[in-house]
């Protein structure tokens, strides 16, 4: 079953409940999948991944514009939202994992921040924030 219909069928399950903010959450997040369908056509298993990462991003960056602003109703549903993202993303790689692959490759000769953060990226996709691999890169170098 795919990512798309796993969404749709927590949509129906948060209807039955009445549980609207969880609804209307999954709702958006189904928008932006069903979105990539019209314009690419069918998606990979890792497409999808990238786009609940995307809407990931986009909910975080709202959350730390909803924290300076000081708008706790906003802040509490953002964190909720958050949570249903996380619901259906793989699950995250630990910093434990990070660094043992990054201290991997700098074994093998590469030291700059920049020719360690394309591969570990492309090792981390959709498992790891990019913030968070690069903080963890420059606690090493």
């Amino acid at each position: 079953m795919s990512i798309q219909n796993n969404i749709q069928a927590e949509v129906i399950a948060s209807m039955k409940a009445g549980d609207t903010q969880k609804r209307d959450a999954l709702r958006m997040i189904a928008s932006a999948i069903k979105n990539e369908v019209i314009n690419k056509g069918e998606l990979s298993e890792e497409q999808e991944i990238e786009i609940l990462a995307r809407e990931l991003k986009r909910l975080k960056d709202s959350l730390q514009e909803f924290e300076t602003a000081g708008r706790a109703e906003l802040i509490e549903k953002t964190k909720k939202e958050i949570e249903y993202v996380l619901a259906f993303m793989p699950a995250q790689a630990s910093d434990e994992e990070i660094i043992a692959k990054a201290k991997e490759m700098m074994a093998g000769g590469v030291q700059e921040v920049n020719k360690l953060m394309g591969p570990l990226m492309k090792e981390f996709k959709g498992k790891a924030d990019g913030t968070r691999v690069r903080e963890i890169i420059m606690k090493l170098v």
